[in-house]
């Protein structure tokens, strides 16, 4: 849900909190279940950037085709990243 959400973006930032990217990502995925375009994009986002995790492009992938599921555009994160590789 958007709270969840939320929550993710609070630690992913740093927002009121000291930055936590575990607990961003947790947030995220909780949030992203219910089919979210929002947690699903950020996910990817982080998973490409590399920011607050490790990067792992078919992990930013996956989350990217949630997202674009969800009617998200992805187009420049798909093109920047070149994540038809990970199809």
């Amino acid at each position: 849900d958007f709270a969840q959400y939320q929550l993710g973006e609070i630690y992913a930032k740093g927002t009121l909190v000291k930055k936590d990217g575990e607990k961003a990502i947790d947030w995220y995925k909780k949030s992203a279940k219910d089919g979210d375009a929002l947690p699903a994009y950020a996910l990817a986002t982080l998973y490409c950037n590399g920011t607050i995790t490790k990067q792992d492009l078919k992990e930013c992938a996956s989350w990217a085709k949630k997202a674009k599921a969800a009617d998200h555009d992805v187009t420049e994160l798909w093109d920047k990243f070149e994540l038809s590789k990970y199809e």
